[in-house]
């Protein structure tokens, strides 16, 4: 949903942006409405990560969660240097999609199989 938002409004709050920061600035963030398409989607992606986060944090999982942040933080340095350096801004919103779509699938992953494993002791 905020992704069509952004395919529609994108452009014209962009420039509006663009207005308020000057003349300097025109057609500057304008032109990078892909980089803020994903820059949305990688947000979303967060906050699906934050739901799976307080799953594992609910199920007491806290040391698991610690090890997702730091498996993040090492594919995380290498792809971002990477992508910035040979693809600019655009490089560096791909790296924040890649990550957040990596810690989503360990969240997830985590998060489930610590659901049936929890739930599964229940009567």
């Amino acid at each position: 949903l905020c992704l069509m938002g952004v395919a529609i409004l994108g452009r014209p709050v962009l420039t509006i942006l663009e207005m308020l920061l000057g003349s300097s600035y025109e057609g500057v963030l304008s032109g990078r409405l892909g980089v803020f398409f994903l820059i949305i989607a990688g947000g979303g992606l967060y906050a699906l990560n934050n739901l799976f986060y307080y799953i594992l944090i609910v199920l007491r999982r806290q040391r698991l969660v610690f090890y997702i942040y730091l498996m993040g933080a090492l594919v995380a340095f290498p792809l971002s240097r990477g992508l910035l350096g040979t693809c600019g801004m655009q490089g560096a919103a791909i790296s924040y999609v890649i990550l957040m779509l990596l810690m989503l699938a360990a969240f997830s992953a985590a998060s489930r199989i610590f659901m049936k494993k929890t739930f599964a002791k229940e009567p």
